[in-house]
Formats: structure tokens, C-alpha cells, sequence
């Protein structure tokens, strides 16, 4: 266990990477945020899936907004019955500081009928990240390390994109596995007691955002972010056609406003 004091606290970016410090040759790797319900046999549940996802993946990575469970429900069992949960997009985080943020601001919505009828249980791609809930093979530590520059705002997009960039295919569950409290009354957030430090590292992670973003990924793609830029793998105008986002005009289709994908991934730049 690692203990801070919270003065010393630098976000959500910072806390992962020391996190990942502890890995101790772990196959498996799972990132969560507090207060999560979990299901019963959810670890067999992970391992499971991203061995059946091996077979037409070589780097799954498991991932979404999973559904939401009320304060007073301490028995996971007891949500099975509702529907799951995936990423949509809503829109783009509004300007501020002189800044035109190339962040979405994404949002859990039920899995539909059609697909939960459709796909009978099996995890679907997606182009988004939550960083809520992953369940990857450790390797990934390494691959894509945490940037522990992004703040809050950006860290999702920032990693999102650098993990699928380095080859890292995306699927949310379309079972339960975990369920997440969002919102929790009367909880402080560390920007509650810090607004001066908010201010300052959402400005700088939205523009080390657009800098990621700018290397472009695949072969040619710029190493102007050493480790931090996008991966090697793909490019950013392939994740663009991939998810429905594009991110020098700023505009989302209504593809990505529902969650879906075009088409399978590509295995690597052209």
C-alpha cells in the first residue's frame, strides 16, 4: 500500500502511475476507481473473457462505464437483472481559459435490447476508455505507462487513444462483472479543497492532451512525447474512421454518440 498526504496529491494520472509501481510480475492487471460492488466470481468472469477475446485479438483489453448501484444495495446479485451499461459520447467539454478543449465528455447509457439479444453474452468493441474499470493483461503497464501529468479532465481520451494506438483493442462487457457509485452525497473531491491546483493542471492536461494527439501515432507518427504520445501501432486518422470522432474539426457522429464502432479494427498503420 502506498500512503500519501494529500497536499501531495498531483490527480487521477499521478495516483495510477505510483499504483502501477506495485506490479510484482502479476499476469493480469485491474484498474478501478472506489467504491465498486463486484459480482460473484468476477475475476474468473475477467480471466475468462480475455481468453475467449485472445482468439481474434492479440491484446484485448476489457473496459467500460459499468452500471451504476444504489447507495443502500450491498448484494451485487440483487442488480443482475438490469441492463448493462457502455460508453457513448455526449459531447465536447466546453471552452474555458481561452482553451477549445479536444475532450469528450463521455456517458454511461444502457446496452440496447438488439445488441443484448444479438450478441448472447459476448463482450462487443469499443472506441472508448473508462478508467473505472480495466482488466488487461499486465503487459500493458509497460506498453502504455500512465501519464502522471494528466490531471483528471483528458486522462480517459489521453489513454484511450494511446492504448488503442499501440494495438490494444477495446470491448466492453455486455455481462455484469462490477458495478460502480458514481455519485456519493456529500463526498469531497480533491478539487473541492484545492480549486487553485484544479485550475492550473486541467488547463495544462487539456494541453498536453491536443500535444498527444498531435503526434499522430503509427510509424511516422512524432516522438515529440517520448512515452506518452500516441503508440506506434495506429494512427490517429484510423482510430478517427474506427470511432466516429474527429478531432481537427471537432465533430462526433451519431455513431459515436451511441457507442458504436465502424467495422473491425485494423491490425496496424498503413
Amino acid at each position: 500500500m502506498l500512503e500519501f498526504d494529500p497536499e501531495e496529491s498531483r490527480g487521477a494520472g499521478w495516483a495510477r502511475s505510483y499504483i502501477a509501481t506495485l506490479h510484482r510480475g502479476e499476469a493480469y492487471y485491474l484498474q478501478l476507481d472506489s467504491h465498486h460492488l463486484f459480482t460473484r466470481a468476477w475475476d474468473v468472469a475477467c480471466v475468462d473473457t480475455l481468453a475467449r477475446l485472445s482468439a481474434v485479438s492479440p491484446k484485448p483489453l476489457l473496459t467500460s462505464y459499468v452500471r451504476d448501484y444504489p447507495e443502500n444495495v450491498t448484494d451485487a446479485e440483487a442488480l443482475l437483472r438490469e441492463p448493462p451499461w457502455r460508453m457513448t459520447t455526449a459531447h465536447w467539454m466546453k471552452p474555458f481559459s481561452g482553451l477549445t478543449p479536444k475532450k469528450i465528455q463521455y456517458i454511461p447509457a444502457p446496452i440496447e435490447n438488439h445488441i443484448m439479444h444479438a450478441v448472447r453474452g459476448d463482450p462487443q468493441p469499443t472506441a472508448f476508455f473508462s478508467a473505472h474499470f480495466v482488466f488487461v493483461r499486465a503487459a500493458w503497464l509497460r506498453e502504455v505507462p500512465y501519464d502522471p501529468l494528466m490531471y483528471f479532465d483528458g486522462e480517459e481520451d489521453s489513454i484511450g487513444l494511446r492504448s488503442w494506438t499501440s494495438g490494444y483493442d477495446l470491448y466492453y462487457p455486455t455481462t455484469h462483472i462490477v458495478f460502480h457509485r458514481y455519485h456519493r452525497s456529500g463526498s469531497k473531491k480533491h478539487w473541492d479543497d484545492h480549486p487553485k491546483m484544479f485550475a492550473d493542471m486541467t488547463t495544462a492536461s487539456i494541453k498536453r492532451l491536443a500535444d498527444i494527439i498531435a503526434t499522430g501515432g503509427g510509424a511516422t507518427g512524432s516522438a515529440s512525447m517520448g512515452t506518452y504520445g500516441l503508440g506506434r501501432t495506429r494512427t490517429i486518422e484510423q482510430y478517427q474512421h474506427f470511432s466516429g470522432v474527429n478531432y481537427e474539426r471537432m465533430w462526433l457522429s451519431s455513431r459515436a454518440r451511441y457507442g458504436e464502432i465502424l467495422g473491425r479494427a485494423p491490425a496496424q498503420s498503413t
